[in-house]
């Protein structure tokens, strides 16, 4: 909600998504600017990006590729909810990648009350960023813009970001309907310091006692995106309506890599979709009940050049590859009681993936790049659905579902796969879940646990560095949320998830351990949130927020057979104080309020798991800032 979204003590909009049940928050420079901003529902570790959907009013904004998100296309200030769908369940409404869980970020539209507000935010690091809404409404038409801009030099040396951010709404409301125009545009720089190096065997350890230092002091990377919605929404009475939305992004990175003897990457996505839905609501022996139903269809154009220098004019490799994905699907709700509600859908869709690479021998740069062959692939998945919920009370209910769901590969997947295919299986995923769920006015809680199995699910296997299918694995655990309102100036909202995230089958193809019943690397087994929030206090002109977060420990990425030391677990302290002064609102955060020193993520070496003990021991970690504060000043207007 929005009362939680501005209390909240989160720096960004991944940390703060972060703060909730099941989800497990991972960034490897920290702070504001949410660079390379990972979240992961439900335990898929260096793969959780692929496997959890993040929407805006509904409509994607996971890439072809693995790339960090655009989260700045996503203006916090005009949010007004957070959806989250936890598990398979979403695969049905929202296909591909709805695995561990979908979040629909949903905004306040521009024929709603949006207030004119300026705000300017000032913190560690040379932290600066200025942010402007400007809304206006003519009678049926309105119109919203927000501006951002961000300049932050980081926790670390080379770690400097800019970003431009402007995003616009157009809307007109008609007799049974609307139509809108969404536009996105936004310009990102940011230096990458690389790693800290932590070698056992010769007694270094960067990540205590070179911290700040970038091992990469030259590298950086540079975005830009240009992203435009068109739709209309129109009932055709006050049971059936349809939304009609087409979409279209391109999005242009370009990177450089001092160390690589291809030194620029330049690549281009470039993304459309055409996504009709329609609802209807109906009566079902005197019952009331839901369908929606629709149609995806979704074109992904990918263009990759590898190259020695931005002087160059013939890459030494390109990367060249298109996605058709056609989905048909169809959810119902049906109401067979006063106390039971049953729901069930099926998806169909089809895709089509045609792709390779190619080297030009000729060309400068690294002389052992390898080609991958050409193919052309489709396939067809089910994703399904069925659940019950039982109201015991007006306001207690139980409930159960199971559902499947499936991920195909994106580009970065199969240009990591064998040099001589592209081609991996689609992922395919089964989950159980039960639980209930307690609400009113003062106090709410739901708890559940869950069971998730999946076969050929895509990740990196260490012992042969390739993109692999796996044999199985399985994740099951517990998630637990309250939420206690003591009185109109205090609240409290806590919740605690336990997750195990586990190979069942043996996946080291050269080294000689055994994977099997080993946790998937970069997965918390317990992670823990509590925020206490004073409200008007002082004549309603103080608002206070803390906040606590525990992390447990995990393995490093590539240490899937757990034979290396584990990133260690890691408790945060954060408080927010803000308020109204004559007509300005005010607030100021204090994150990691005690100092402590901690990752989020770290890699070991992949040859350690393929027996060769010297790589043992090499360990690098991406070290979070410790004590920061923002300030911030904002006035309606």
């Amino acid at each position: 909600s929005q009362d939680f979204i501005s209390n909240s003590t989160a720096t960004n909009l991944a940390e703060l998504m972060g703060n909730i049940a099941g989800i497990q928050y991972r960034d490897l420079f920290g702070g504001p600017g949410q660079i390379d901003s990972r979240i992961d529902m439900r335990g898929f570790g260096p793969t959780g990006k692929a496997n959890t959907l993040i929407m805006i009013n509904g409509r994607k904004l996971n890439d072809l590729d693995m790339g960090g998100l655009s989260w700045d296309l996503i203006p916090v200030e005009t949010i007004e909810r957070i959806e989250v769908i936890p598990g398979n369940a979403g695969s049905v409404l929202y296909g591909d990648g709805a695995v561990g869980g979908v979040i629909n970020i949903i905004t306040t539209n521009a024929l709603s009350k949006i207030r004119n507000n300026f705000t300017t935010t000032y913190g560690s690091h040379d932290h600066f960023q200025e942010n402007i809404t400007l809304h206006k409404r003519f009678g049926n038409f309105g119109v919203m813009i927000n501006g951002d801009i961000l300049d932050n030099n980081s926790y670390r040396r080379n770690n400097k970001h800019e970003q431009y951010t402007l995003n616009s709404e157009i809307r007109y409301k008609l007799l049974k309907g609307e139509l809108y125009l969404y536009s996105n545009l936004n310009r990102d720089y940011h230096g990458l310091p690389g790693h800290r190096v932590i070698r056992d065997h010769e007694g270094t350890n960067e990540e205590k006692t070179d911290r700040l230092s970038a091992n990469t002091p030259a590298n950086w990377s540079k975005e830009n995106n240009i992203a435009l919605t068109l739709g209309g929404i129109h009932n055709f009475s006050n049971s059936f309506g349809m939304v009609l939305d087409g979409h279209y992004t391109i999005k242009d990175q370009d990177a450089y890599f001092q160390d690589n003897a291809n030194h620029i990457v330049d690549t281009v996505l470039r993304h459309y979709s055409f996504t009709p839905r329609f609802t209807y609501d109906y009566q079902l022996k005197n019952m009331p009940s839901k369908n929606i139903f629709g149609i995806d269809i979704n074109y992904a154009d990918y263009s990759s050049d590898r190259k020695a220098s931005v002087h160059v004019t013939q890459p030494k490799l390109q990367h060249e590859s298109n996605q058709l994905s056609v989905g048909l699907y169809s959810q119902n709700s049906i109401n067979i009681s006063d106390n039971i509600n049953l729901s069930g859908g099926l998806r169909f869709q089809r895709m089509l993936f045609n792709g390779g690479t190619v080297i030009h021998e000729d060309a400068e740069g690294d002389t052992d790049s390898e080609d991958n062959d050409t193919i052309s692939q489709s396939d067809n998945r089910l994703g399904a659905n069925i659940g019950i919920e039982y109201f015991l009370q007006p306001n207690f209910s139980i409930f159960g579902r199971s559902a499947r769901s499936f991920r195909i590969a994106n580009i970065d997947d199969r240009i990591g796969a064998d040099g001589s295919s592209m081609a991996l299986k689609p992922q395919i995923s089964y989950d159980f879940e039960i639980g209930a769920l307690y609400e009113n006015n003062k106090f709410s809680a739901q708890s559940s646990i869950y069971l998730m199995l999946l076969r050929n699910e895509i990740q990196f296997n260490s012992s042969n560095s390739k993109n692999i299918n796996l044999g199985r694995t399985r994740r099951y655990g517990f998630e637990n949320s309250i939420f206690f309102n003591l009185n109109n100036k205090v609240s409290m909202d806590t919740n605690i998830s336990i997750l195990k995230s586990e190979f069942l089958d043996n996946v080291n193809t050269t080294g000689p351990y055994d994977t099997t019943d080993e946790d998937i690397p970069l997965v918390a087994n317990f992670t823990a949130n509590s925020s206490l929030y004073f409200k008007n206090l002082f004549n309603k002109k103080i608002n206070f927020t803390t906040t606590a977060r525990f992390v447990g420990k995990k393995n490093k990425e590539n240490d899937q057979s757990n034979i290396e030391t584990a990133i260690p677990s890691y408790y945060l302290l954060d408080l927010k104080l803000g308020g109204s002064f004559l007509s300005y609102n005010w607030d100021l955060k204090v994150n990691n309020v005690l100092g402590h020193q901690y990752n989020t993520y770290g890699v070991s070496s992949a040859f350690c798991q393929q027996d060769f003990s010297a790589f043992c021991g090499r360990e690098s970690y991406y070290p979070m800032p410790e004590q920061t504060f923002t300030f911030s000043l904002s006035r309606d207007f």
